[in-house]
């Protein structure tokens, strides 16, 4: 679905005709340059780097509200620690339950979560017409 969204945006581009041909070509490198996140961080599967990426974060089985506002906390943590660094343009900026799909023009990143991709939104074996349609965003403002 991505490839094909890539495809026809740079079709368009090339059809358009109030855009001058270096803003074209720029509009078609940043598209090949797009980094696409589709699920999850490949850390999700891996046990020890799941360990390694919450390591320290201490979690009570019994205490919901308590465990989310100290993985908050960490998380809050962490972000602090990266300023100023450059930035890292494969980190994942949501969690794969999120039923959302997001683009980041700083990271010129999409994501996907996995929470987006089951149905109603997606299935492989849906028509993409309704794959398509399922991910649209629509304002309701």
């Amino acid at each position: 679905m991505i490839r094909e969204i890539s495809i026809s945006f740079i079709e368009l581009v090339g059809q358009v005709d109030w855009m001058n041909d270096a803003t074209k070509r720029k509009a078609k490198e940043k598209m090949e340059s797009m980094i696409d996140n589709i699920g999850y961080p490949d850390y999700v599967l891996d046990d020890k780097k799941l360990d390694e990426e919450y390591n320290g974060v201490d979690f009570d089985p019994d205490k919901y509200f308590e465990n989310v506002v100290t993985c908050l906390k960490y998380l809050t943590q962490k972000e602090r620690e990266e300023l100023w660094k450059p930035v890292n343009r494969s980190t994942w900026s949501t969690t794969p339950a999120v039923v959302n799909a997001f683009y980041s023009r700083t990271k010129n990143q999409i994501m996907f979560p996995a929470g987006i991709l089951q149905p109603p939104f997606y299935n492989s074996h849906f028509p993409m017409t309704m794959n398509f349609g399922g991910n649209k965003r629509e304002n309701t403002w």
